[in-house]
């Protein structure tokens, strides 16, 4: 886990583009809110734009970067993309007239990034995928878990969650 937080810890009114650092050890997470990714590879930058999108979807509505201090030097790893979807799963990922599909799918397809780990440009941009994983947050109790590198997470008040198990797993999957 990276962060404890009390009952009573809360974030109001963060505007969009806002981002939030955590570390532990040498681990470093930057989980921004509503952050554009830049659509050319010119505007990305290794601390606050890590990799960029060819698609048109470029606004998720969280992204956790992932970095980890190597010989003293911060590297990036790899983003989750988060978005939250406020209708039933069927509606979300199986319907053949919702577009959030193909706009899930490009979060995960169109990302590129120059500057994984100690990798040089070129060979992170031809041989990296920057993101593993999107999450999908959404308000039903059917849940498809797993889907083409999507993971659904059912998020509804009152009941459990698998979000932060969800999201440890695939923390540490990042920094094996």
């Amino acid at each position: 886990n990276f962060i404890s937080v009390s009952d009573d810890f809360v974030f109001e009114d963060i505007k969009a583009g806002k981002s939030i650092l955590l570390s532990r050890d040498d681990e470093v997470i930057r989980i921004v809110y509503n952050g554009d990714i830049p659509t050319r590879s010119e505007d990305s930058d290794l601390l606050n734009n890590p990799f960029f999108t060819t698609g048109s979807n470029k606004t998720p509505d969280c992204r956790i970067d992932c970095y980890k201090y190597v010989e003293g030097r911060k590297q990036y790893f790899h983003s989750i993309v988060i978005d939250c979807k406020y209708r039933k799963f069927y509606n979300v990922w199986e319907s053949e007239r919702s577009s959030s599909k193909h706009q899930i799918k490009s979060y995960k397809n169109d990302a590129s990034t120059l500057f994984h780990r100690d990798l040089s440009p070129d060979k992170s941009f031809h041989t990296i995928k920057p993101v593993p994983e999107v999450m999908i947050l959404y308000p039903d109790k059917d849940q498809l878990q797993w889907d083409e590198g999507v993971r659904f997470v059912s998020l509804i008040p009152g009941e459990d969650s698998l979000l932060k198990e969800y999201l440890s797993q695939t923390i540490r999957y990042i920094y094996e």
